[in-house]
């Protein structure tokens, strides 16, 4: 399985235009690229890829009237799709999104901010250890557990144990190799807790399920003992999380995850 994440500037052909970025979303942006004759051609079938979360596109930023817009794929190593969006996008094409012409420009496939990364299965499962793992959620994330209140409100969140839970559900679906027995009883048994956290905060919003609240920020977690099998098991979910994403909705942007593992 072929992992990756790039960076692209989406910006407006006309610049005289303002156009809102809020009638502008993941699901129109992977519209419009799976519908250029460079994808188009390709066997792959993007209600497929949203479908089963292989794809994400999110928006980090904006500045003046360029937005920043990070998508993830998940594809076979075998498949064309990859290269075929790469060719797409260093190509400059122009897309038409919500009555509005945009130009792609300044691809980023190594990016300062750590945003960007290509990896297979093996680099996941890579053994390097770590015992401290950052998340940064750049957008806002929703992770619903067994203890949730009755009103909807994913009230345990950050809890490791409702993270890995999520990510543990993405790596099955997507076959990947078999983690090593005990490490769910790991997990449970308080071995990895939230050690810290920065600007953490969460706001309440509708959605089709009734009132959440989402949330954004940066948690640290951290193992309380040095278990090198369950260590890289969960060092391998997190790597997972940097190209799938955390909680809901991840194919329209949301729970968008930076990781960082460290000693």
């Amino acid at each position: 399985m072929l992992f990756a994440a790039i960076i692209f500037k989406l910006k407006p052909v006309n610049q005289r235009i303002s156009p809102s970025i809020s009638r502008v979303n993941g699901i129109n942006i992977q519209e419009a690229l799976f519908s250029h004759p460079e994808i188009a051609c390709i066997p792959v079938d993007l209600q497929i890829l949203q479908d089963q979360q292989r794809i994400t596109t999110a928006f980090l930023g904006r500045h003046n009237q360029a937005y920043k817009v990070r998508i993830t794929i998940i594809t076979k190593e075998s498949s064309n799709l990859f290269n075929s969006l790469i060719i797409l996008l260093t190509t400059h094409p122009k897309l038409q999104l919500c009555n509005t012409e945009w130009q792609i420009e300044e691809v980023e496939f190594s990016s300062s901010d750590m945003w960007t990364g290509i990896s297979t299965w093996v680099d996941l499962m890579n053994k390097t250890l770590g015992h401290h793992i950052r998340f940064t959620f750049a957008t806002p994330v929703i992770v619903k557990g067994d203890n949730d209140s009755n009103d909807g409100y994913p009230s345990s969140f950050p809890s490791p144990i409702n993270v890995y839970a999520d990510l543990k559900r993405r790596w099955e679906v997507l076959d990947g190799p078999e983690l090593p027995a005990g490490w769910e009883d790991f997990l449970n048994a308080g071995s990895c807790y939230v050690s810290d956290y920065h600007n953490l905060r969460g706001t309440m919003t509708q959605t089709p399920q009734g009132s959440q609240i989402m949330y954004s920020g940066t948690v640290v977690y951290e193992y309380r003992k040095n278990e090198p099998k369950y260590n890289n098991a969960l060092n391998a979910l997190a790597r997972l999380a940097f190209y799938t994403g955390v909680g809901q909705e991840t194919v329209r942007g949301m729970g968008a995850t930076r990781i960082i593992i460290l000693e």
